[in-house]
Formats: C-alpha cells, sequence, structure tokens
C-alpha cells in the first residue's frame, strides 16, 4: 500500500478526532490489485473509472487511518487483518462499521476522498461547489437557513449553500440514518470560528460539527462528533 506521501491527514483537536483524505488523481487503479478479489469484483461493477476510483479512494484512506492509528505503520500487521478489517457490518440505514473499538465514516466527491476515525460516533463529508444546487436550500433547508443563503451575494450563494450542506450531511451521517432524516429538522449554533452546535431533537446527546479548510477553494468539507453527554468536548485519546 504504498500511498504514504498521497495522504494528507487532518487532526481535530476538539473532537480528537483524524480525518485522512486524498486525491484520487494521485495513483492509478492498477495499484490496488492486492485489494481482497470482493473488492475488486465490486470496483468492477462500477461503470465509470472516477467512479471506480472515489470508491477505492476512500477505501485507501480507511486503510491508511488504520495503518496509522491502530497498527502503528505495521504494514505487515494490517495485510494480515486485511480480509477481517474490511468486512465491514452496516446498520438499517447503511452506515458501515467495524466493531466497538472505534468509529469510521467515509465520503467522496469530485477528485477527492476521504475517512474520518474518532472512538465516538463520526461523520464526515465533502462536497464540491455547484451553483445548479442553491435551489434545493428553499425546499429542504430551515426557513432561515435558506433566507440567509439567498440574501448572500449571489456568487457566494454556492459556496454558502455547500458549506450549509456538508455540516448537515456530516451530522446526519454521525447519527447513521442518511438522508432518511429531514435536513430542516436541525439547525446549527455557532461556538467559535469554524465549530458548530446541533440544535436538534432526535435524542438527548450533544453533538459538534466542524468546517474543514483544505487547499481546494473549490470543495467544502465538515466533520460532526456525537459528544458523551458530561463532555464539553471530547477529551479521550483515540485508539
Amino acid at each position: 500500500m504504498c500511498i504514504e506521501n498521497k495522504v494528507e491527514c487532518i487532526v481535530i483537536d476538539e473532537m480528537k478526532a483524524y480525518i485522512f483524505y486524498i486525491d484520487i488523481n494521485f495513483f492509478e487503479l492498477r495499484e490496488v490489485k492486492w485489494l481482497p478479489s470482493s473488492i475488486v469484483k465490486k470496483l468492477n461493477s462500477y461503470i465509470y473509472y472516477n467512479d471506480r476510483r472515489r470508491m477505492i479512494g476512500g477505501i485507501m484512506t480507511y486503510l491508511y487511518g488504520m495503518l496509522i492509528l491502530v497498527y502503528n505503520r505495521d504494514i505487515l500487521k494490517l495485510e494480515k487483518d486485511l480480509e477481517t478489517i474490511l468486512r465491514w457490518k452496516y446498520n438499517i440505514y447503511g452506515k458501515p462499521f467495524v466493531g466497538k473499538e472505534f468509529n469510521f465514516n467515509i465520503s467522496h466527491s469530485g477528485k477527492y476522498a476521504l475517512c474520518g476515525f474518532s472512538k465516538n460516533e463520526i461523520g464526515v463529508d465533502i462536497e464540491s461547489i455547484n451553483p445548479d444546487y442553491v435551489n434545493i436550500a428553499l425546499e429542504f433547508f430551515t426557513k432561515n437557513e435558506a433566507l440567509m443563503i439567498m440574501m448572500e451575494k449571489k456568487d457566494y450563494q454556492a459556496a454558502l449553500f455547500t458549506e450549509l450542506w456538508v455540516r448537515k450531511e456530516s451530522f446526519i451521517k454521525t447519527v447513521g440514518k442518511g438522508l432518511n432524516m429531514d435536513l430542516a429538522s436541525f439547525s446549527f449554533e455557532s461556538i467559535s470560528n469554524n465549530l458548530w452546535k446541533v440544535k436538534h431533537s432526535i435524542d438527548c446527546s450533544k453533538y459538534l460539527v466542524k468546517d474543514i479548510d483544505i487547499a481546494d477553494k473549490d470543495y467544502r468539507m465538515a466533520v460532526c462528533c456525537k459528544l458523551d453527554n458530561n463532555d464539553s468536548y471530547i477529551e479521550r485519546q483515540i485508539i
């Protein structure tokens, strides 16, 4: 798995979470022939080349995170356990998990794929900015959120929409219900720069969302973690 110089790592101090992401243009599919046959079979079911690369990019960032956080860079142990750690289970809404020791979540869009890790429930999302999607806010976001977007300067509306979208996606992926949740049923309260508390009514838990800056101005990324009820922030170390 020769991708160490291709994967970027972001440490989220407020949540004790880690995000590993990769530009899928930096690897070729022939580099991943070592993957289990079940993964290669699924890979071959995708019609479009970039869909294949995005899928593999998510798996590669997941495996790289496992290598760093769980296997302490011991590639031999990782390869030995490869079949097991790629044998994901899924909740009823399709969110994958491995075991109880840690949580992970994968996202990909355009040329990027990423995987986030935390001991707490986690959701991550990355999206490219697309002006064609702005009107979705009028139908699916809260009235205040839709109004905020529409009152913004035209040139920035798509970016603001995407920022809100990745926050919402990261939260519903943390909860594990996907788009079965009403996007207008929750909103965000600013805690500090780039950090938000989720205002919701699904349970008694606390959730934090953080906007993640990457060098590419055409994309937006966010991560969400569920906090223990007795924590203001997550203080425990990961794996």
